[in-house]
Formats: C-alpha cells, structure tokens, sequence
C-alpha cells in the first residue's frame, strides 16, 4: 500500500485549530497528528496519505492536505466505536490548504476518476496505485504550489525521502527517524512508544 485517504469531517471531529496548524506547517514544514484509520491495519510508516474534507459543511469537499504516514497503525480504547477500540497511525502533515481552498470534489472525479471522491467515507483506504500518478498531477497543479511555488510538491518528484524519514539498511524501506517524534504530537493513551 503506497498511499492512503485521511478523511476529515469537522462536523464530527475538530479537536484542532486547522488555521494554527496550516500556519505551523508554513513556518516549520510539518505539523504531527495521529489520525484514526478504522481497522484498517495494513498501513506502514513512509506511506503518503492524503487529507479530503468530507461532509456537508459550508466549504464542501475536496483534498485539502498531503502527509507522511509515521508508524504502523495500533490500537486506542474508544468507548464510541463497535469493538471498544480503534485504529490509528501518527501522520507528519507538510502542505495543507486553507479551508475553501481545497481541489473541489468535481475536479478529483474528472482527473483521477477511480476514487469515488463524493461517496468517500472514513480514513485509511487505500488508493489504486494507478491513480497516484495523476492525483499527485491535480495536486501539483491545484495544490499549495500553484499559488506558493516555494513549498514543495509530495510526491515522487522529490529527490530525497523526508527528513522524519530514514531508510533501512537491510530492507530500504521507509522508517521513522527518532527526531520525528515532536512535543506537537498529542499523546496516545495505550500507544507503541514512538521508538518502536
């Protein structure tokens, strides 16, 4: 699994001051947050996820942000949910737009047509790898670097993997690096300690 969907609905969950947070990325390059992913479990740290505003609200829906996936999904109490748990994974967000900025559902279903982008539910599906080419495009040409051409476009077009990343010696994969891990992640009751 290459990338994935974070869905965002903030009539149902807004515990963050997405203005600070567009505004942390700005200034730093990246803002952590962990993100439930229902039982999806096969999502692995160096994946890209992508964040979509859903829900009826007044700014409507569409992609508004790009992250990193930082850890293996894991398990948190949830009195709210089916079987008392729920799944997440710690994401390092780095280009977000501002709300009624986002790329408009209509322009997703034309240009990367195999995503049911206005029928998109949840967090943690996965994208078919074909649409990543162009959902990486419509985001280079719509996203924060079409109106701010010094931040950096994700996707396979940098050169060098993040700097929370490092790669393995033995498998080349993706990890964590120990300096990823900020005071700006809220704490995770029950969570793998980020050293794992």
């Amino acid at each position: 699994m290459a990338a994935i969907i974070l869905g965002w609905n903030p009539r149902l969950w807004n515990d963050w001051n997405y203005e600070a947070v567009i505004e942390q990325v700005a200034e730093t390059g990246q803002f952590l947050e962990r993100w439930n992913v229902g039982q999806h479990r096969k999502i692995q740290p160096g994946n890209q996820a992508w964040l979509l505003l859903q829900g009826g609200g007044p700014h409507g829906r569409g992609l508004i942000g790009h992250s990193v996936v930082m850890s293996e999904s894991y398990e948190v109490p949830q009195s709210t949910e089916p079987k008392g748990i729920a799944r997440y994974v710690s994401v390092a967000f780095d280009a977000l737009l501002p709300l009624g900025g986002q790329i408009p559902s209509s322009v997703l279903s034309r240009e990367v047509p195999d995503v049911a982008w206005n029928r998109f539910r949840g967090s943690g599906r996965s994208i078919p790898s074909s649409s990543e080419p162009a959902l990486q495009r419509v985001w280079r040409e719509h996203g924060p670097a079409a109106s701010e051409p010094f931040q950096t476009v994700p996707g396979p077009t940098r050169k060098e993997p993040s700097a929370a990343l490092k790669r393995t010696a033995t498998s080349g994969t993706l990890k964590p690096a120990a300096s990823a891990w900020l005071s700006t992640e809220r704490p995770v009751p029950h969570a793998p300690s980020p050293s794992k």
